[in-house]
């Protein structure tokens, strides 16, 4: 089935709606504002297209150039239609990242309808469940869990979670496709823009691009199940494989673009004393808060396909045994290992702390949630009447996402609501503002008190950073010489803690 053949027009009001709804969740309801130092500096400061040797962030293509580019576009083309700065910001980078997520559940559904064959309502329904586990995977019963489309920060949204969605995305492509990937059966444009998203891909973000990395190792070892093994097996391996073998050198050679990297290089241990047992402690710590609900689908999800499978096993049904479905399954199992013990490594070297955060964390379990809704897709391929219990299983789900008692972190630091940030935002560039009309040179920047070591999120170092932004985006006429002073009042002022 040919991609235009997998849409009409129900499917596209679908879609719609999951991006509108996304929209709206990312403006309205868990706002992403800019708000602290590093979203301030990283919404205009862009960097070369290409990895840097010996760079602070060497492999960052991505967040790097994309970030700025958001920031350029919410300030020229719409901040003149909404006349607020602050908000275009927001706008122009929820749209972007709805638009991402929603690219990212159309892929899946298209493995569902292209390389698995299902029905086109059964991959709708599949594929919103598949949306809502990336929602309330961590969510508790009462107090604010993590989410996998949650981060820290706006800037932290370009830096973690949009580079793993563009892994996933690529994987996705490749696994909703029936044929191995072949140049010579696509046009020289389709094939640049695949080549243009796996560069992306890959030089994005070291914690991220290992998802990409594992399915291409893992897709190799698959396609090579049964072969006998010797080194003209392995020749004959990489012969097969080229483009993903290609893939994985292309993914080394980042890694050693890394490794020479001023933020490599000042932070974290030698490979010889790496806190493995720490990082495997916050992983197994933050894997405790799973919902109880969503482990209870997916229990009873694997037991039943296990069943099944054995059934079909034990009567030779050869061709459903070594159906697409265990091939995706094989991939996504093995890439999750893989995942687990390569973050594991890399945040012991780096922080254990990081594999604790939902926009790492979405590198691991989106492996498992990918294979618990193939295994559901597989129940419903071989028993279809199991769909009759569909409408009432998502209304569960659903309300289990959107309820619950629980509710979901913000995505800024201190964990403020995005009306606070606008209004701290707002404030601030006031100041600013003003001090631009009055054809001042140098200012002082009242800011909220923040901790005791440099006054995050609003770093005393943010000055000149905060005032080139505003600057390279048109909202003040020069750049101003701002000297940060901590102020409690603003604390007060808008109910932020002071932190101890």
């Amino acid at each position: 089935m040919t991609d235009h053949k997998l849409l009409n027009k129900s499917v596209i009001l679908y879609f719609a709606v999951v991006f509108l709804g996304l929209f709206i969740f990312f403006t309205q309801v868990h706002g992403l504002m800019p708000y602290d130092g590093d979203d301030w500096v990283n919404l205009s400061k862009m960097r070369a297209a290409i990895p840097k040797w010996h760079g602070f962030n060497p492999v960052k293509v991505l967040p790097e150039d994309l970030f700025p580019i958001v920031g350029y576009i919410a300030a020229y083309v719409v901040t003149p239609l909404l006349h607020d700065y602050v908000l275009s910001i927001s706008y122009v980078s929820s749209a972007l990242f709805s638009g991402l997520i929603t690219v990212y559940v159309y892929l899946f559904y298209r493995i569902l309808v292209n390389r698995l064959e299902l029905p086109r309502y059964q991959a709708v329904s599949v594929s919103f469940l598949f949306l809502l586990f990336h929602f309330f995977i961590f969510k508790g019963k009462s107090g604010v869990s993590q989410y996998l489309f949650g981060t820290v920060n706006l800037t932290c949204v370009f830096h973690y979670l949009i580079p793993a969605l563009l892994n996933l995305s690529v994987v996705e492509y490749f696994l909703g496709n029936r044929e191995r990937y072949s140049f010579q059966n696509h046009s020289i444009f389709l094939n640049s823009l695949l080549i243009f998203a796996i560069y992306l891909a890959i030089f994005s973000n070291i914690l991220q691009s290992i998802i990409l990395a594992a399915f291409a190792f893992m897709s190799i070892m698959v396609r090579s199940y049964g072969e006998r093994i010797s080194i003209k097996h392995w020749k004959d391996i990489i012969c097969k494989n080229s483009f993903f073998v290609s893939i994985l050198g292309v993914w080394l050679v980042s890694l050693l673009f890394e490794s020479s990297g001023g933020r490599a290089k000042g932070i974290g241990h030698s490979f010889l004393s790496l806190p493995i047992s720490a990082a495997v402690h916050n992983f197994a710590h933050a894997s405790r808060q799973m919902n109880f609900v969503f482990l209870a689908f997916a229990a009873i999800i694997l037991i039943l396909a296990i069943i099944l499978l054995a059934r079909q096993y034990k009567a030779k049904s050869t061709d459903k045994v070594e159906s697409p479905y265990l091939k995706i399954t094989a991939i996504c199992a093995g890439s999750f290992v893989i995942t687990l013990v390569y973050l594991i490594l890399v945040c012991s070297k780096a922080d254990p702390n990081y594999i604790a955060r939902s926009d790492v964390l979405i590198s691991i379990w989106t492996w498992f949630i990918l294979l618990v809704c193939i295994l559901m897709a597989y129940l419903l391929k071989e028993t279809p009447k199991i769909y009759l219990a569909g409408p009432i299983i998502m209304l569960i789900l659903l309300v289990e996402a959107i309820g619950n008692g629980g509710s979901l972190f913000e995505s800024n630091m201190g964990r403020l609501s995005p009306r606070t940030c606008y209004a701290v935002d707002q404030d601030i560039l006031q100041q600013i503002i003003t001090a631009d009309q009055e054809g001042k040179t140098e200012m002082v920047l009242h800011v909220p008190k923040g901790d005791n070591r440099d006054n995050w999120p609003h770093p005393m170092y943010m000055g000149n950073n905060i005032s080139n932004t505003l600057f390279r985006h048109g909202i003040i006429k020069k750049p101003i010489k701002i000297t940060v002073q901590p102020d409690t009042s603003m604390n007060e002022k808008y109910q932020i803690p002071l932190q101890k």
